[in-house]
């Protein structure tokens, strides 16, 4: 089941998820898509972001670190010139569109485990007053190892998502 943390829902609204379309999936990352998933070392992985990755397997202590490691990328924001409320909307449109892409093309390729994706907002390291977003995407096998919780716990702007919510692609 979607879970959407309080600071999300109050920045975005009870129906963000709802009022999701294609539009939102910028265009690289469409890209990562469609160039599907792979399975290695029992992790599942995104093919595209794999073959961009160029960490040590030994290095992870699970499988669901690895997946983490590869297939966990920061939203691109360089064409986002927004900032503030404006600013965290797109970026959680663009990640979540991406992890509902994502997820839907594991459900329709009937990958197991169930895949679990974490969207989530955080000011940068430089400048508290600038954000910045990150995707990851793993088996939902793995949540309690990687401290995945319930996010009505948590602070700031967090939205889970798994693979059984992505049941169609998104609307046009």
């Amino acid at each position: 089941m979607a879970v959407i943390s309080p600071d999300a829902e109050r920045a975005l609204g009870s129906d963000f998820l709802a009022r999701l379309r294609t539009a939102d999936l910028y265009l690289p990352l469409r890209t990562i898509v469609d160039e599907g998933w792979v399975m290695e070392d029992g992790a599942n992985l995104l093919a595209a972001l794999r073959d961009a990755y160029f960490g040590d397997r030994k290095r992870s202590a699970t499988v669901g670190h690895y997946e983490s490691a590869v297939n966990g990328r920061g939203i691109p924001d360089d064409d986002i010139n927004a900032s503030g409320p404006d600013r965290v909307c797109q970026l959680m449109r663009r990640g979540v569109a991406f992890a509902w892409a994502a997820l839907y093309a594991a459900k329709s390729s009937e990958r197991k485990p169930l895949l679990m994706s974490r969207i989530s907002m955080e000011p940068t390291l430089f400048d508290s007053n600038v954000v910045t977003g990150y995707v990851t995407i793993f088996s939902s096998d793995f949540a309690d190892a990687l401290g995945v919780g319930p996010l009505h716990e948590k602070r700031g702007v967090q939205i889970l998502l798994e693979s059984s919510d992505c049941p169609h692609p998104l609307p046009g």
